[in-house]
């Protein structure tokens, strides 16, 4: 599995481990994969926050909380799609 399908995986499964991830040999794409990390990683705590607080919150409260995790899944696939599309462009997969 690649680092981003970990990290996915790890969402969908409630598992959240650290990711780490060999130094790439192209900065960019580890500025990306970074990114990503970080968007699954809010993902992850926004979904956690949204769970903990169901039933204790507010209709109100709940409907703000489930929009910042949405809004966080987004990021968060919007940097995967940026790490696969530079990957895929600049052809540094194997590196």
């Amino acid at each position: 599995m690649l680092p981003e399908e970990v990290a996915v995986a790890a969402v969908r499964c409630n598992t959240y481990p650290t990711i780490t991830a060999r130094m790439p040999c192209c900065s960019e794409k580890g500025r990306l994969l970074r990114d990503y990390q970080t968007a699954v990683s809010s993902y992850s705590r926004a979904v956690t926050d949204l769970h903990q607080r169901r039933g204790v919150t507010g209709k109100d409260g709940y409907g703000a909380l489930y929009l910042i995790a949405q809004n966080a899944r987004s990021t968060a696939e919007f940097a995967k799609s940026d790490f696969e599309g530079h990957v895929s462009n600049h052809c540094c997969a194997s590196c």
